[in-house]
């Protein structure tokens, strides 16, 4: 079984998802339009993950993949609040 691009995968979502979580939760002004943008790469980038994993059966594989769908999920609804 290959794992480069599945690791390459996630390691580039836990980046971005590192990022959105410092530029969403920066409490020194607001900044609506870069925290869309940034919460919307956290959405691609985790669903891209997820899909990369699902292609593998191993246990890390199955929870990353979960946990990648559960943050999307998340960001969406933030995204929600955010722009209601």
């Amino acid at each position: 079984m290959e794992m480069g691009q599945c690791i390459r995968t996630c390691s580039d979502c836990a980046d971005v998802c590192t990022a959105a979580y410092r530029v969403a939760t920066r409490r020194t002004g607001e900044n609506r339009e870069v925290i869309r943008a940034v919460m919307e790469a956290c959405i691609m980038a985790c669903e891209i993950c997820a899909a990369e994993c699902e292609k593998h059966d191993n246990d890390h594989c199955r929870r990353c993949a979960a946990m990648c769908r559960e943050c999307a999920r998340d960001c969406k609804a933030a995204l929600d609040g955010l722009f209601a």
